[in-house]
């Protein structure tokens, strides 16, 4: 999976070699991957999520028998039964790819791949209607979710108090303020806690009810980040969040309304081009400085994702086809 995590792609970037790269890369359809959960053959790569990988060696009746897999105690082993496995890979070989290309830019428009030679970056942007389908655009489709990650946290974190968010305590909602619309990491902690040692079951399901099948809350970091914020979150699933949250189908309608009020409060020095209700996360990626925008225009969710080596390389990437989308 190194080797893989490692592979060259066009424009002489590499995907970072990392399980959850690989998947992300499976799901938006680069490398030639296909992703699946179920229907598993030999040769398939067998996912525990982000945190491991094996070889599906002898499959019978749809179920795994056993699988081939290293990191364990040094050794390569034989696994009889495996139990964990999220989902799986097949490789490009298998997949019918015949080469390694980043996924296609529609011939439609090539703004985003303009903006990506002149700023020297790698950019994706996602613009769907109410139920979410729309049109992508760039290179850069999936990515760490960062700071953006506490949207589906604090839906959730409403939906556990009976009422809605009206009914939160006064101090959890001076702390749903903080992490929503000020974008406090601090406090997208804090309010990820008081979802207690459920946390990952209750923000996955969320994940579940905007009709995103594919995206798991991470769990694993390197310490010097909040884990969720680490969470390979696709532009297409990002903005079909979005637009489920706005269309109301994720909260009741008071607690809708004043959420997005929250997210139409971030200060303009978390914006780069984007308008109303609003979320945005920097973070860093593969060594590049990366910046996810999720907004409302309207009836449409755009979500726009930028890495570039610095921060004015993405900012002003980020602005140009911000600028464009509206």
């Amino acid at each position: 999976m190194t080797e893989l995590g490692g592979m060259q792609q066009s424009g002489g970037l590499t995907l970072p070699a990392y399980t959850g790269a690989v998947t992300a890369a499976a799901m938006t359809k680069q490398l030639g991957m296909k992703y699946k959960t179920d229907n598993p053959m030999p040769g398939d790569f067998a996912m525990y999520s982000d945190r491991h990988v094996e070889i599906v060696e002898k499959v019978a009746d749809g179920k795994v028998l056993s699988t081939i897999g290293g990191n364990t105690s040094d050794a390569v082993i034989r696994v009889t039964a495996p139990q964990g496995i999220t989902h799986f890979i097949t490789p490009p070989d298998k997949a019918g790819a015949s080469s390694y290309n980043t996924i296609a830019q529609p011939s439609s428009s090539r703004q985003v791949e303009k903006i990506e030679q002149r700023y020297r970056v790698r950019a994706g942007a996602v613009k769907g209607g109410e139920e979410g389908a729309g049109r992508a655009s760039g290179s850069l489709l999936s990515a760490p979710a960062f700071a953006t990650i506490r949207l589906p946290i604090a839906v959730a974190a409403i939906k556990q108090q009976k009422g809605g968010l009206t009914q939160l305590p006064a101090a959890d909602r001076k702390l749903l303020s903080k992490a929503v619309s000020g974008g406090q990491q601090g406090a997208i902690e804090q309010l990820y806690e008081t979802l207690d040692n459920k946390a990952n079951i209750k923000v996955n399901r969320i994940f579940r009810l905007a009709g995103d099948e594919l995206t798991v809350l991470t769990t694993t970091t390197d310490g010097t980040i909040m884990p969720a914020y680490m969470t390979l979150w696709s532009a297409d699933n990002s903005n079909l969040f979005l637009s489920k949250l706005a269309a109301g189908k994720l909260l009741d309608k008071k607690s809708t309304a004043a959420l997005l009020k929250l997210m139409k409060q971030a200060p303009k020095s978390q914006s780069w081009g984007t308008r109303g209700p609003r979320v945005s996360g920097w973070g860093r990626d593969n060594g590049r400085l990366l910046l996810r925008q999720s907004w409302l225009q309207g009836k449409s969710a755009l979500t726009t994702i930028v890495a570039g080596r610095s921060y004015k390389q993405t900012a002003r990437a980020s602005l140009a086809i911000a600028s464009w989308l509206r």
